[in-house]
């Protein structure tokens, strides 16, 4: 009997081991390079203990990316290829892999940081989850905002799923059909800080960005520069384009990157150039990153005209 209930036991523990889901965590991107290894290694390991906490998976972090990709390559963009993540799979047993990218949320204070996290599986290569968090740099609050990411991203669908099963369907058509018709007033027209305003006819139609108080409207180019260029290089590319063609402002990138749905052909995976020297906008997150004016960065200029 007592055999038994061990051949038992070995056998359920088998199939829960079977059952787990692994999970490879890769090193924590930063483009920036301007934060310490320890606070990423802390962040790395924190996901990996998270991940291993939640029921159905197991999350491990000794993936060695250097037999894979260029470690440097991959701090710089954070980019694995399908090919990279299908060797991962063979490698490690992982059913899915982790990136996570971590950035300061003020250049400045270094104070916080937002850390953006992404599970891709392996045999399809696409996205399973994506999600995000803001954290304080103390051990203890980097931990917890680990532990709510892993929730997030291993449980994208449960507060969508509850709230819609909370209302019977019967009950809620009785409600609507209780409720008096209310007369529609009419909706007052507001001003959108982006707004169409009409092409201006010598200007190769860019696309109007935003009007200013005194009815300035910029302008933004239909496309980027076709390369990627150091910061005297772009100041250059947008002058050579014509009277008033200069770089966007650090203002003025932030209204393009919060609108950068409105622009197909804005490439959101790169740094842009801002006129404001030594600085760029990451379009991907829209945070501010010091740049020296050597690095190369793309360029989408701009131009001014009063109506």
């Amino acid at each position: 009997m007592k055999k038994t209930l061990c051949i038992i036991s070995v056998m359920m523990l088998t199939l829960v081991a079977m059952a787990q889901q692994k999970v490879a965590i890769l090193e924590t991107v930063d483009k920036a390079q301007n934060i310490s290894y320890g606070k990423k290694l802390l962040l790395r390991s924190s996901l990996t203990t998270a991940i291993s906490n939640t029921p159905g998976y197991e999350g491990f972090d000794r993936v060695d990316m250097a037999s894979i990709a260029s470690e440097q390559e991959f701090q710089r963009t954070g980019y694995v290829s399908d090919s990279q993540i299908k060797q991962l799979g063979v490698a490690t047993g992982a059913a899915y892999v982790l990136v996570a990218e971590a950035a300061w949320l003020d250049e400045d204070t270094k104070s916080d940081l937002i850390i953006t996290a992404r599970i891709i599986d392996v045999e399809t290569f696409g996205i399973k989850s994506s999600a995000e968090e803001v954290t304080g740099v103390k051990a203890d609050e980097m931990k917890k905002m680990c532990a709510g990411l892993a929730k997030k991203l291993l449980n994208p669908t449960v507060v969508v799923q509850n709230t819609v099963q909370s209302k019977p369907v019967k009950q809620e058509k009785l409600k609507q059909q209780e409720k008096p018709v209310q007369p529609v007033a009419p909706v007052q027209q507001v001003s959108q800080p982006v707004m169409p305003v009409g092409n201006a006819p010598d200007m190769a139609s860019p696309t109007p960005l935003t009007t200013m108080a005194d009815g300035t409207v910029l302008y933004v180019a239909m496309s980027d520069e076709d390369e990627k260029l150091n910061y005297d290089e772009a100041c250059e590319a947008c002058k050579n384009k014509g009277e008033g063609w200069r770089l966007p402002t650090l203002a003025e990138l932030k209204i393009l990157e919060k609108h950068k749905k409105s622009y197909s052909n804005l490439n959101t995976s790169y740094r842009y150039w801002a006129i404001d020297g030594d600085v760029t906008i990451d379009m991907s997150t829209g945070f501010k990153v010091t740049t020296k004016k050597s690095v190369k960065a793309k360029v989408r200029c701009v131009k001014e005209e009063k109506k």
